[in-house]
């Protein structure tokens, strides 16, 4: 005689191992899943001389004339 039900339960072990994988694998969905974690760079404010700009974190004070750039 063939024994048979041995392809069903193997059926069953494998169910139970991809049900274990995923309760495992902490598919919960994340709280902030799918937003961007944007960091502005400093601001910048950048006057005319008689080279190059000079730029600084924080504008001159009577300087308004020369600025050239500011971000």
């Amino acid at each position: 005689m063939e024994r048979r039900g041995g392809s069903a339960r193997s059926v069953v072990w494998i169910g139970c191992l991809v049900l274990a994988g995923t309760l495992a694998s902490g598919c919960a969905p994340r709280k902030h899943a799918g937003e961007a974690i944007v960091r502005l760079p400093p601001p910048v404010y950048c006057y005319r001389t008689l080279a190059e700009a000079d730029c600084f974190a924080s504008p001159l004070a009577g300087e308004a004339y020369r600025l050239i750039a500011y971000q």
